[in-house]
């Protein structure tokens, strides 16, 4: 029982992580690709 609840927890950090991993790709792709769009219109 003890051992189950465990690997639970570690399975949802897993979760959280991977979840944030995505979102912090998400924002730095949409960052870089504004701050390219903005290099471009700026020439």
């Amino acid at each position: 029982m003890h051992k189950f609840s465990l690997f639970e927890r570690d399975d949802r950090t897993a979760c959280d992580i991977i979840f944030t991993t995505v979102m912090v790709n998400d924002i730095a792709e949409h960052y870089e690709k504004s701050v390219l769009w903005h290099m471009v219109k700026n020439r």
